[in-house]
């Protein structure tokens, strides 16, 4: 683990946006899977909004979007569901996830939910996260450029993008590619 420097994003801004992927994955999947409806998700959302975990400059503009659309499409809903591997990203470069294995199947979104949903505030999950090095941020972004085996292309890209994110300060998310 190191200090912050201005070579990558800081931990404030990476624990901001994984829980700002967190709180937008978890409105989609409760749109995809509870017969549309929100309302949980919604007042989860502002619960998190209110404990000042997220702020708006943390989500993108394709998020906020979809967040406050009465009526969301739901391939944007599948897409931002996606965004739960860059979560498990941005967990482990926070060291909150000891390794980052290249993904054949999603990840554990109930155990990895916790770290932001078990804490007291959103204080309390920055105070815990410790950016991982440069160098092991950068090898993990190398890993997952032109992964081998037998990973899942879609989860991988998800994980690379919040790596290349977390790497790459000058870089918007809704326009990574």
């Amino acid at each position: 683990m190191q200090p912050e420097n201005n070579s990558i994003r800081s931990r404030k801004q990476t624990a901001k946006r994984a829980a700002a992927l967190a709180a937008a994955g978890m409105y989609a999947e409760s749109f995809l899977y509870h017969d549309k409806n929100t309302e949980p998700a919604s007042a989860l959302l502002e619960q998190l909004l209110e404990d000042g975990y997220v702020k708006e400059a943390f989500f993108t503009d394709a998020e906020l979007s979809f967040l406050s659309d009465e009526t969301p499409d739901e391939t944007d809903a599948f897409q931002l569901q996606w965004g739960y591997e860059g979560y498990a990203a941005l967990l482990w470069a926070m060291g909150f996830l000891t390794s980052l294995p290249l993904p054949q199947t999603p990840h554990d979104t109930a155990k990895t939910l916790r770290f932001l949903l078990d804490g007291e505030d959103f204080a309390a999950f920055y105070r815990h996260g410790r950016l991982r090095s440069e160098e092991e941020l950068r090898g993990a972004l190398a890993k997952r450029t032109e992964p081998a085996g037998k990973t899942d292309p879609e989860l991988c890209w998800e994980q690379w993008r919040a790596l290349y994110w977390l790497c790459h300060p000058e870089a918007d998310w809704d326009t990574i590619e």
